[in-house]
């Protein structure tokens, strides 16, 4: 940790011990130390993680994509065995530029997708407005774009710039996608593990 860091941290000790000598009774302080060594718990796993990806290769690893003209890939880091150890950003190019329904334009390059970091995701499914991102695990889904109808299934008909996880009752297995050019209306189904 920096200089800086370790002052900031400090001074937060401080400040809970203050506020533990000013609350009588036992519970307030075992509530102040837990949530103490909560943060400071996070603040190690978080140092953890950063010096671990430094002895690791970053590489980039070519999602399934069933979307008209556009590729995407997610950074992944490897050991020095070629082992993933941990899963990075996500990645979009091609597609024109009101098909993604937040008017973004990932024609010329890739560009970052805000898909959580620590999930490996295994394809992405889109018609001509809407996106879903399906992971390797869990019951759930990613899901943005121009939502026409609903059909990304978040429980609104608002347009989703940023993908949302979306819960689902069972894992999801497959996403059809279809399209009207003429007026931008999508439908989407999606087959669960259970059927």
């Amino acid at each position: 940790m920096g200089n800086i860091e370790e002052i900031t941290l400090l001074q937060e000790i401080q400040e809970e011990v203050r506020e533990i000598r000013q609350v009588s009774g036992f519970d307030a302080e075992v509530r102040a130390l837990n949530t103490l060594s909560q943060n400071l718990a996070q603040e190690l796993n978080n140092i953890a993680k950063e010096a671990k990806k430094e002895n690791l290769i970053k590489e980039k690893r070519l999602l399934q994509v069933h979307l008209k003209q556009a590729l995407m890939y997610q950074e992944v880091y490897v050991d020095k065995d070629g082992k993933i150890v941990s899963y990075g950003d996500v990645y979009m190019q091609g597609l024109s530029q009101n098909n993604t329904g937040s008017g973004r334009t990932h024609l010329g390059s890739f560009t970052r997708v805000a898909l959580p970091s620590d999930i490996e995701f295994v394809e992405v499914f889109g018609g001509h407005t809407t996106f879903y991102a399906l992971p390797k695990e869990g019951n759930f889904l990613y899901v943005w774009g121009a939502n026409v109808e609903g059909c990304a299934g978040a429980g609104h008909t608002q347009v989703i710039p940023m993908p949302v996880r979306v819960e689902m009752p069972a894992r999801v297995v497959k996403i059809c996608c279809g399209t009207s050019e003429v007026d931008s209306k999508q439908s989407a189904v999606a087959l669960l593990e259970n059927g």
